[in-house]
């Protein structure tokens, strides 16, 4: 049987899976990715994802493709509600609130991608896999994995043609499970996971293509559409300008029908009457049945194994939190693994991952569990009502990730407010980098911005001593360190003051942000011995 050696295998071509392939290979580490589907999937399950995901995935450097497929939360409308499509008069319909607009306005003081919203996996995966391939990395269509043994250097995995049946073994030096909810290597590596389980009915995500401009014409209509017909309650949403449209079909609970029983030509009665319209021509591309459940994974690694995505954790479908939590997964490891395969680091910066992501996906799934208990209270009601219920307000829930690891010096150990996110994003060790614009070479970027994909050393405007404190321990430990003073940099134009404000420094102080902006660590203010003090911050974020 053929063998050959890689340094990433990541196994599963979704959404997450080419995430964190593209995030490697804009890394110098070339994964090989391998999926039993015969190529991109074409049937979008996750229509939307949040800010975190959007400031991974812009720091790819493919800004221009990723915001030409994004849609733009400032041009949102309420999305309507009727019996049918047919059957809606925006005249005389009651108002739905513009959970889009809402949401840009909670989180537009704290991230440079708030208006960045829909953007189905359709559009999403062909950005990725373009990354992949023009870095060097290797996407394996008709490929599975069929068996996997790990050995203290490596994992040994072997793989089958599904064309062909040709079987051969890969060995890895790492593996990154991105197979999804059912993922077959989490089960082989032998980590068991616990949740609630099913939280919801059966659902059958419908992707049809139909000519609906005269339908909706003058209707003022904006996806989502919620339906309510008895035979047909779902939700219609469109994908794209032009005639590709997904219809959830929601099963009745306590009805007789099966899955099995909703052929083809079943879901295109149903979508016909959701519609309104019995003679609609319409062609369906193809079903996906699924339920929403709320599963998490005991552990994240098992070795050399790391589990990503829905392989780690399932999230019923509210807020935008399930893909968004999984392209967050591979942003957090990707810079890890190719630190460690470039000497850069020591393997137990590895153990931070689990340590970081499994304690964030617990909190966003009882965050998510509480929205599904309040739906009232995720898409209105008040602070106060949220945080009686538990739930915190939508900035905090995304953007407020809270880190404790040994990749972080000090971490924050202050509880996160459950309604004010200025007060989580101070620039604390754990923390996102707080984002502030500012004016660099002509073009406004955000300290975010700054901050995506290098360790990034951002000073008062008095820190010229820890910024080259911060370069020169760069050089020793052949780490690349870009370090700029705020306020003070030529190129770099900030109003004064306003950068240590947001980041709880003074003048003479500095913050460390790693590459997947999260701060690694503080100093308010000058301190003693810069230069010792950098190298010792450093070697203990990158067990060196």
């Amino acid at each position: 049987m053929q063998r050959e050696r890689v340094s990433v295998l990541i196994i599963g071509g979704g959404s997450v899976g080419l995430a964190a392939a593209a995030f490697l290979a804009g890394r110098g580490v070339r994964p090989v990715v391998v999926e039993q589907r015969a190529g991109l999937s074409g049937h979008p399950r996750a229509t939307s994802i949040g800010p975190r995901a959007w400031e991974a995935l812009l720091s790819t450097g493919r800004t221009e493709e990723f915001l030409a497929v994004a849609e733009r939360r400032s041009e949102s409308r309420p999305p309507i509600k009727a019996r049918t499509i047919a059957e809606y008069d925006p005249g005389t319909a009651a108002p739905q609130a513009d959970v889009s607009r809402e949401f840009l306005d909670a989180i537009e003081d704290f991230t440079p991608v708030a208006d960045l919203g829909g953007c189905g996996q359709h559009r999403i995966d062909p950005v990725l896999l373009r990354t992949v391939l023009d870095g060097g990395g290797e996407v394996r269509w008709h490929t599975r994995m069929v068996a996997l043994r790990q050995a203290d250097d490596h994992v040994a995995v072997t793989v089958e043609d599904t064309a062909g049946g040709r079987g051969s073994v890969i060995q890895a030096d790492y593996v990154v499970a991105a197979d999804g909810a059912d993922s077959a290597t989490r089960e082989l590596v032998g980590i068991s996971r616990s949740g609630q389980g099913v939280v919801g009915g059966h659902h059958i995500n419908v992707l049809f293509r139909a000519d609906l401009s005269e339908l909706i014409a003058g209707r003022g209509f904006f996806s989502p559409a919620f339906v309510t017909h008895p035979e047909a309650g779902g939700m219609l949403i469109a994908l794209d300008e032009g005639d590709r449209w997904c219809y959830h079909i929601m099963l009745p609970p306590d009805g007789d029908a099966a899955l099995e029983d909703y052929t083809h030509e079943r879901c295109r009665e149903v979508i016909r009457t959701g519609l309104g319209v019995p003679e609609q021509e319409l062609e369906i591309l193809s079903t996906a049945p699924w339920r929403p459940t709320a599963w998490l994974a005991d552990r994240f690694r098992e070795r050399r194994v790391f589990l990503a995505g829905d392989a780690a954790r399932t999230l019923p479908p509210v807020g935008v939190f399930g893909l968004t939590t999984g392209i967050c997964d591979a942003y957090n490891l990707a810079w890890k693994l190719a630190a460690v395969l470039g000497g850069a680091a020591g393997a137990g910066l590895l153990d931070s991952y689990e340590a970081e992501r499994r304690p964030r996906s617990a909190f966003l799934l009882d965050q998510v569990l509480r929205r599904v208990r309040n739906p009232r209270l995720h898409w209105g009601g008040t602070p106060a009502q949220r945080t009686a219920a538990g739930i915190m307000e939508h900035a905090i829930a995304h953007l407020c990730d809270l880190y404790d690891s040994a990749a972080i010096v000090e971490p924050r150990t202050e509880p996160l407010s459950f309604v004010d996110a200025r007060a989580n994003l101070d620039g604390s060790p754990g923390t996102r980098v707080p984002h502030l614009w500012l004016e660099r070479g002509g073009r406004r970027l955000s300290t975010v911005d700054l901050a995506a994909g290098v360790f990034t050393l951002l000073a008062g405007r008095d820190g010229e001593p820890w910024a080259d404190a911060a370069r020169t321990a760069g050089k020793e430990l052949g780490v690349p360190v870009v370090a700029l003073t705020l306020g003070s940099d030529p190129w770099t134009r900030v109003a004064e003051g306003r950068w240590e404000d947001a980041a709880g420094i003074t003048a003479r102080g500095a913050l460390l942000v790693r590459p997947d902006g999260q701060v690694a660590w503080r100093s308010p203010g000058a301190g003693q011995d810069h230069a010792v003090r950098m190298g010792q911050v450093l070697r203990h974020v990158l067990d060196r």
